[in-house]
């Protein structure tokens, strides 16, 4: 149908001139707000586990997508499909064929929305998502989030007078943005809060400004589970403040401490049982990442299979708790460092 710049989604969604496919990719922060406000404008009061659904890469199967797509809705005209990245790199033509068509007859009353905010790592991977891209753009809306400075400004001076009262004016908003040139717009709402902090005028000004860090140290994520499962708590604890400061999404920190939590689980069931753990690459997708397993045999070597799932049922009641409650995300993820933290 069309390809579509941030503007017009926009004046589409007022208009509530809805389609029945979405692929949304580019700048992370937008990519999550606009699915979330498709969703929301689309089902309302209607978001339940009949009506919403939300699937990552890992757990795709184009076979069981393509039913859900087909249901009928519960109790509303809608339903509403978050497919969270596309596995390219685990597709073959065959997949990427039958994904197509899949896209190609999505019924009135689905609405599927592609987030893509993974990048991918090779130029193989990358045509299978530039094919899917013009399939949307045939049989839906694609939008590409860019990062122009008239959008994200946009957002800063929201932000500062919806969450601070604070007037930023479109000047100081683009000095911002130059002078902080590497950080995501999650990161530059953090300088936006510690300026409007610092402020004690209603209209901040250009002294104001200096508050802002412009050279950021930008922490791996995956050094956060290492440093819990080694035991290192306080090191641990000071990294994740000091990434959700950074503005990392509290729900793929979770993510990601689950995921080395999974392997662990997988790699202690077999050696219990005294089999040996490459046969974990026959049955689940640790093709090419192999390290995982080494890594998972290295990490539950001296753990218990009841404390690894403890572990697991800590972070998947983290999780709900990130995602159902208004209890502050920091407090959340502080409180499952620190219980991670003790072993049986």
């Amino acid at each position: 149908m069309a390809k579509m710049n941030l503007s017009e989604l926009k004046k589409s969604i007022s208009e509530k001139n809805f389609r029945n496919l979405y692929f949304l990719t580019g700048e992370e922060y937008f990519v999550s707000k606009f699915k979330k406000i498709i969703s929301d404008c689309l089902l309302g009061e209607n978001q339940n586990d009949f009506n919403m659904f939300k699937i990552s890469s890992e757990n795709l199967d184009i076979e069981k997508l393509e039913i859900n797509i087909d249901t009928y809705p519960i109790g509303s005209s809608k339903k509403c499909i978050i497919l969270n990245n596309l596995p390219a790199e685990q597709w073959n033509d065959n997949d990427l064929e039958n994904f197509e068509k899949l896209l190609k007859n999505i019924p009135d009353f689905t609405v599927l929305i592609i987030a893509q905010t993974e990048k991918m790592s090779s130029a193989k991977n990358s045509n299978k998502i530039k094919k899917i891209e013009k399939a949307c753009d045939n049989f839906g809306v694609y939008v590409n989030f860019t990062t122009e400075k008239s959008n994200i400004q946009s957002e800063l001076i929201d932000y500062a007078e919806k969450n601070f009262e604070k007037i930023l004016s479109k000047n100081l908003a683009e000095k911002l943005i130059n002078k902080c040139q590497n950080h995501s717009v999650r990161e530059l709402f953090n300088e936006v809060k510690k300026i409007c902090e610092f402020e004690t005028e209603k209209t901040i000004t250009e002294k104001s400004l200096s508050v802002a860090n412009e050279s950021k140290e930008k922490i791996k994520i995956f050094a956060l589970p290492k440093l819990i499962l080694a035991g290192e708590t306080a090191k641990a604890l000071e990294m994740l403040n000091t990434m959700l400061d950074q503005g990392e999404d509290p729900i793929a920190l979770i993510a990601i401490i689950s995921g080395e939590y999974i392997d662990m689980f997988r790699v202690k069931a077999l050696i219990n049982s005294g089999r040996p753990t490459s046969i974990l690459t026959e049955i689940f997708d640790y093709k090419s990442k192999e390290f995982r397993i080494k890594n998972a045999e290295s990490n539950c070597r001296n753990r218990s299979l009841n404390d690894i799932k403890r572990g697991l049922a800590l972070l998947t009641n983290a999780d709900k708790k990130l995602k159902s409650t208004t209890i502050s995300s920091k407090l959340i993820l502080n409180e499952i460092v620190i219980k991670l933290s003790y072993n049986d």
